[in-house]
């Protein structure tokens, strides 16, 4: 590899562990998690909250392909099932006759919802945000409705639809609502910078919205404009690149590197580049080298 002719002052990436001559791997993982936080403290839950020793953040996606890979099937969602004074009734007046709890409710839950793969119900709180299930007449199809709300608000929802959240009164009923939903997944794309195709198919006629974050949806893996504030599911991406925030040439940015028993990063121009690039952009960092095969970063 020819010496770089740059020589300037660079913010720098390094590779965490990475034995000498493995510098141009990157390795990047994903995964699914249930909860459901805004885009803000997805955000913050996947940078900051995760005992890990590598570099995490929230997926942020430069393709679907990224994500393509991961079970993002698993969803939480309002039933019309409440503890009304001494019992669990349904929202019809009904009395629960099948107790089909998969955990027993704390005494502090009053409202049910369901968990999907699970068939069965659970207590929460009524203040938590999930989807939630609607329907006309008890115990027939269900609507799946994919926006996080309280028990109250989905409540409300349902009854505009000239409808009520849902009674699944027995098992049937319960394992012919609860299959794979289709539903928005907090990714880590900007939504600034999402309004093409770049990062993934946008439904016909929808692209980005000003104000809103990005979300991918769980089956189709669709690009979704949603408020940033809605509480949902999301992915946390990890990877063995560390940014570095610090201004050095060149080769104090190798030596700083090694001193630490790293590599600096090198990688062949294409995917990986593209993607270091992409992970240095929010900083403002710049290549710190390039030679005519290949870039360190």
């Amino acid at each position: 590899m020819t010496k770089s002719c740059f020589s300037g002052p660079f913010l720098l990436l390094f590779l965490c562990g990475a034995a000498p001559g493995l510098g141009s791997v990157v390795v990047k993982e994903y995964a699914y998690f249930q909860s459901y936080l805004t885009w803000q403290e997805a955000q913050e839950y996947c940078s900051g909250d995760l005992n890990t020793s590598t570099s995490a953040d929230m997926g942020y996606t430069y393709s679907t392909s990224d994500v393509d890979y991961l079970m993002m099937h698993g969803y939480r969602a309002w039933i019309g099932l409440q503890w009304v004074g001494k019992e669990w009734q349904w929202v019809d007046g009904e009395a629960l006759t099948h107790p089909l709890w998969v955990q027993q409710p704390l005494d502090s839950d009053e409202c049910a919802s369901i968990f999907y793969p699970n068939h069965g119900y659970y207590g929460n709180d009524c203040e938590e945000s999930f989807f939630f299930f609607c329907n006309t007449i008890p115990g027939t199809s269900s609507d799946f409705i994919p926006e996080s709300k309280t028990l109250a608000e989905a409540s409300k929802h349902c009854v505009g639809l000239g409808m009520n959240l849902a009674v699944l009164p027995d098992h049937d009923h319960v394992r012919y609502a609860i299959i794979p939903r289709d539903f928005p997944v907090w990714v880590g794309v900007p939504s600034e910078e999402a309004s093409g195709t770049e990062f993934g198919d946008w439904p016909p006629g929808e692209t980005s919205a000003a104000g809103d974050c990005v979300a991918v949806s769980s089956l189709q893996r669709l690009l979704s404009s949603e408020p940033c504030s809605a509480p949902l599911p999301f992915v946390c991406r990890w990877d063995n690149v560390v940014l570095v925030r610090e201004r050095m040439a060149w080769e104090a940015a190798m030596e700083h590197c090694r001193a630490l028993g790293h590599e600096l990063v090198s990688v062949e121009p294409g995917d990986d580049h593209d993607y270091l690039a992409g992970r240095a952009a929010p900083a403002g960092t710049e290549a710190v080298g390039r030679t005519a095969n290949s870039s360190e970063l």
